[in-house]
């Protein structure tokens, strides 16, 4: 299924880099700050309530947003693995690698 992408300045902004990085930094400031409320709560600190409810209306904005985010590509992994295999490929079947050699008891 395709989807026609939105060519809106606020579309373009949401997936770019910097929107990507401010909307992280904005999700974790959120997260922060309803884990705040909750100890304020837990240890019946005043304005618990608004600090809880200022955390939680910055996540539920963000997760709204979350409708804008830009879907990932899905991959057929079955044409690069043969995931219907008998049994596992044996060391000499695999080809290349290099890596060290360990003689000895090792460390």
């Amino acid at each position: 299924m395709k989807l026609n992408k939105p060519n809106s300045p606020f579309y373009r902004w949401w997936n770019s880099y910097t929107g990507r990085r401010i909307v992280t930094a904005t999700y974790s400031l959120g997260a922060s700050v309803v884990i705040i409320g909750a100890l304020f709560k837990i240890l019946h600190l005043p304005y618990a309530n608004v600090v809880l409810g200022v955390g939680m209306m910055v996540e539920a904005f963000i997760f709204a947003l979350g409708v804008f985010d830009k879907p990932y590509r899905e991959y057929d992994w079955s044409k690069i693995f043969d995931f219907k295999a008998e049994k596992p490929l044996d060391s000499t079947q695999l080809k290349g690698g290099g890596g060290a050699i360990l003689k000895g008891e090792g460390v």
